[in-house]
């Protein structure tokens, strides 16, 4: 039963949550620590200074973080969130020393940046700004981080941001772009899309440097970035439980493999802007197919080299392989009859009331022909 009693503790509790605990005026003769917490692409912190034992809030700050930086994995969203705080945090410091404290190691991270997740430029800001000793100071936390508000009743599992990095910036730990010594099999990749006779041709192969092991043809208006997706996955699937050698003139194909893929699933296969990444079926069958080989090397390699080395030789034959696939009649394709202008019938059969007609648009008969014609040169047929 909901009574009186109820009621004044509902609006008790709706009190309390409405009132803010008193925040201390800041004192600039005292030295500032910021609490930095990150969750949801939002950065939370509370501004406080030592009043006897206690840490007395001063401020609370919050900033969403711009999209691309909500992107990242949860140990370089804290440097950005570190970075947007403390900017807020020195309006009201004015200057002062700042001991900053965070659930991951920041300090650590920018003085050996990840290169293959921030810019030179966002480094460059972030190291400028933070790396500020001695008036900026990394604690490690020792107690209840007051930015986290309620944390969850679980708590965070203990890591290492540079060996996380590390793991998730890859697709596979073990992928490198500098060719095995002794693999099993090397393999060249390549997908073909050109406009022939207005019509645009594709297809994708995988080869050896002496043989054709896979070739198809793909679908009329197949992207040159979707048919080197395709390849470049059958190569992987061809080379399971195995050693394996790839070979691939794409430097999309390649990124993905080794920069993008890693990214596009950390933000869920979507781009900076939240939208949809193109060619995401390729994609997602590429991240699953990665893991086919025992060893894996993808080697990127330019196109259209000469000579006799492997690297140029197969690139060749995997190119021509491609453009012979796509030059394949695709027996799904369909042909239309081509569509002639109508043969008008020798003699028109003209009735009174299109002659009236053709009499009020001006006609006159064609020469030799018992067809009238508007002043336009056009035929008037009957009128139906």
């Amino acid at each position: 039963m909901w009574g009186e009693t109820q009621t004044k503790a509902f609006q008790a509790l709706r009190d309390a949550l409405m009132t803010p605990p008193a925040l201390a005026l800041p004192d600039p003769t005292k030295p500032f620590h910021l609490f930095v917490a990150e969750k949801g692409g939002v950065a939370k912190g509370v501004l406080t200074q030592r009043l006897g034992p206690w840490r007395r809030p001063v401020a609370y700050l919050s900033k969403r973080l711009d999209p691309v930086a909500s992107g990242w994995p949860p140990c370089i969203r804290q440097i950005a969130a570190t970075a947007l705080l403390v900017k807020d945090a020195d309006k009201l410091t004015l200057g002062q020393a700042l001991s900053v404290t965070g659930p991951h190691e920041v300090e650590t991270l920018l003085r050996a940046p990840p290169e293959q997740w921030l810019s030179n430029a966002r480094i460059t800001q972030y190291q400028a700004l933070l790396l500020d000793q001695p008036r900026i100071r990394f604690c490690a936390p020792t107690t209840l981080n007051p930015a986290t508000l309620l944390p969850e009743g679980q708590n965070p599992p203990l890591h290492s941001c540079p060996e996380t990095l590390a793991t998730i910036s890859s697709l596979r730990f073990d992928l490198t772009d500098i060719p095995l010594h002794d693999p099993d099999i090397s393999m060249f990749s390549d997908g073909s899309s050109f406009v022939f006779q207005g019509q645009r041709y594709a297809g994708a192969a995988v080869t050896t440097d002496r043989e054709v092991l896979w070739q198809q043809t793909l679908p009329p208006g197949t992207s040159a970035q979707r048919a080197e997706l395709i390849a470049l996955t059958k190569a992987l699937k061809l080379g399971r439980n195995k050693s394996v050698n790839i070979y691939t003139d794409s430097r999309y194909a390649f990124a993905t493999a080794h920069v993008h893929g890693s990214i596009y699933q950390e933000r869920g296969l979507l781009t900076a802007e939240g939208k949809a990444i193109k060619n995401k079926a390729e994609i997602l069958d590429l991240l699953a197919a990665i893991w086919e080989p025992a060893r894996l090397a993808i080697i990127h390699c330019p196109g259209h080299q000469k000579g006799n080395s492997l690297e140029a030789v197969g690139n060749r034959l995997a190119d021509a392989a491609a453009r012979e696939a796509a030059l394949t009649k695709s027996e799904s394709a369909l042909e239309l009859p081509i569509l002639t202008e109508p043969l008008l019938p020798l003699e028109p059969s003209y009735t009174p009331k299109d002659l009236e007609w053709i009499s009020r648009k001006g006609g006159s008969k064609m020469p030799g022909q018992k067809w009238f014609q508007d002043p336009e040169d056009l035929h008037l047929s009957c009128r139906g």
